[in-house]
């Protein structure tokens, strides 16, 4: 897109032609890949081809009909100008429909001023680079202009006149309930979508268990998360009063591990020994498992952790048995009374069920010579609060609302003028000036330009006096 700009800047038709041909290679090509050899027919693939057709189509037209020299030939050859929207959509007929159409071009972040950049430097022009984003400024605000009073046109409201109360209901009552809806939207967001509102169940488990300051000896997720209440019923009868009543909604979860840690245990030979002289010297060791839980909050996933740590037992036999199954790489490990199988899901916080007698556990290790997958899980949670939703989206919103709506007192003499179309029609001279190589007339008219905008009253006599328009 930007060479074709060039090649339309430059009114090469030898160069459009030829990027013409290289741009239908590459397409016939592209389908050639993904319909032929890859046999692809997604979605995304036929709208790319439909909008290369219809690009294509246009280029083949410009090509054939030449590029329009001037802003007087015909509406069909200018719309076929690439990235020109604004060149010609309100001059001559001033709609409704293409005054916001044009509003919303340039709310286009950086589309109008790359488009100016691009123009300015592969146009031959006498003017600087500013004196060219001022002057497209000019052009920008006399639309504008043109084109509110053109809106105002189409009321049909005689002067003096009441508005009729259709217009006021989807301009002003609109507007009001919009700006009600952007300031009180993140409170009603909050407020709807509260933890405390919300049934946060888990949706995702993780477990690991390690020794005191080295790496996971055991790293499991749930394969499964279903309701509990029969299962709890008929194991633990003795925690039913605790549990939640509704029996049919998946209140009380059951949550199953693998039976297999997803990870290799990995421990230097020197940290091995440190380990095993602690365990024989009867010093204080322990096992943690760690459980992390992910909960259902409103739309943002919360990760909660719960913490439980197991005493290896000061027997000389049991930690015996424990240091021969380290140094073997290989054999079981029974850890009784190891940990709390309940854990309450609170409204904000997640604990372990203290008050319910602990299980057992085992572990079995075996020698593996693979090497582990390095690939781990990771995940980015991007949550907003209330006040930083406010300091950014809300205050920002509100500016740009407010820069709209408010300051127009020192805009009276630009944005009343009575008739835009005489100043239009003096830089429409300025740019057929420089089409035609005459960089001395556009520097005149240019400063011509200048001069009628420094004075108001010069304004006046371009655009209209006494409420008149010029036809």
């Amino acid at each position: 897109m930007v060479f074709d700009r060039i090649c339309y800047l430059r009114r090469d038709l030898r160069l459009k032609l030829c990027l013409h041909y290289l741009e239908t290679l590459m397409t016939f090509t592209f389908l050639y890949y993904y319909y032929v050899i890859e046999h692809s027919r997604a979605w995304q693939t036929d709208m790319f081809v439909w909008w290369k057709s219809i690009r294509l189509m246009i280029g083949a037209a410009q090509i054939l009909h030449g590029y329009p020299m001037s802003s007087s030939e015909s509406f069909l050859r200018q719309y076929t100008q690439p990235i020109t929207l604004h060149d010609h959509l309100l001059k001559d007929t001033m709609w409704m429909c293409t005054h916001y159409v044009y509003l919303l071009y340039r709310t286009i972040p950086f589309a109008f001023e790359m488009k100016a950049l691009l123009d300015w430097s592969f146009t031959r022009t006498t003017l600087h680079l500013r004196m060219w984003f001022k002057l497209e400024d000019i052009y920008h605000e006399l639309l504008l202009t043109r084109g509110y009073r053109g809106v105002i046109r189409s009321y049909h409201i005689p002067p003096g006149s009441d508005f009729p109360f259709y217009i006021k209901a989807y301009t002003g009552v609109l507007m009001f309930s919009g700006m009600l809806f952007l300031f009180f939207f993140p409170l009603l967001y909050y407020s709807t979508f509260s933890p405390a509102l919300v049934l946060n169940r888990v949706t995702h488990t993780r477990v690991t268990i390690m020794f005191s300051s080295t790496t996971s000896l055991y790293e499991g997720m749930d394969v499964g998360i279903v309701n509990a209440y029969d299962t709890i019923r008929t194991t633990h009868p003795h925690i039913l009063d605790r549990l939640a009543p509704n029996p049919n909604e998946h209140h009380n979860q059951l949550i199953t591990l693998t039976s297999y840690s997803l990870s290799m245990w990995l421990m230097s030979f020197p940290s091995l020994q440190a380990m095993t002289r602690k365990l024989l010297n009867k010093e204080s060791i322990h096992l943690v498992m760690k459980a992390q839980f992910t909960q259902n909050m409103g739309d943002t996933p919360l990760v909660q952790t719960v913490t439980q740590a197991w005493a290896v037992p000061l027997d000389p036999q049991v930690r015996a048995h424990m240091v021969g199954v380290l140094q073997n790489g290989s054999g079981h490990l029974a850890l009784p009374n190891f940990y709390a199988p309940f854990i309450e899901n609170g409204p904000i916080t997640v604990s372990a069920d203290d008050r319910s007698p602990k299980c057992d556990c085992a572990l079995t290790l075996s020698i593996s010579s693979q090497i582990p997958d390095s690939n781990g899980l990771g995940g980015l949670l991007q949550s907003f609060s209330i006040i930083a939703i406010y300091t950014t989206f809300v205050l920002t919103a509100g500016r740009l609302v407010q820069n709209v709506l408010t300051g127009t007192a020192s805009r009276v003499v630009l944005e009343d003028m009575q008739d835009p179309i005489p100043l239009l029609m003096l830089i429409e001279d300025i740019r057929m000036a420089r089409s035609e190589g005459d960089l001395k007339l556009e520097d005149e008219l240019f400063l011509e330009l200048i001069t009628i905008y420094q004075s108001p009253e010069s304004i006046r006599q371009w655009t209209g006096l006494n409420g008149t328009e010029s036809e």
